[in-house]
């Protein structure tokens, strides 16, 4: 089963809480009357941990574990727009076959094709 983080699938539960996780690292957090670097020290396959360490002299913050509920992969494969193309080209050629019916049932001359 693949994870989805943004517009990317991740294939193992490590890889897509890796992904949520670097984009917590590096921040600046104002908090607690002080600024602090937002670094990441631990990775589970369901949360990582972020540590901050003070820039300005802030009181000490202790380490946050961050949950996560992981979302499956949903993002459109070649096979799902294979169906998708196909759907359509049945949808123009409905349109073309019933255009050109009413045009015979009308009696109107079917000139080069064109209904």
């Amino acid at each position: 089963m693949s994870y989805q983080v943004g517009a990317a699938c991740y294939e193992s539960p490590i890889a897509a809480v890796q992904a949520i996780a670097s984009s917590q690292l590096g921040q600046l957090l104002h908090a607690s009357g002080g600024t602090y670097a937002v670094d990441v020290v631990a990775i589970g396959d369901a949360s990582y941990t972020l540590a901050f360490t003070a820039l300005d002299g802030g009181p000490a913050l202790s380490a946050q574990a961050v949950p996560l509920t992981l979302q499956p992969c949903g993002l459109l494969t070649w096979q799902d727009g294979m169906t998708l193309g196909w759907l359509v080209v049945g949808a123009w050629a409905t349109t073309y076959a019933v255009k050109f019916l009413w045009g015979l049932f009308r009696g109107e001359e079917v000139a080069n094709g064109d209904a």
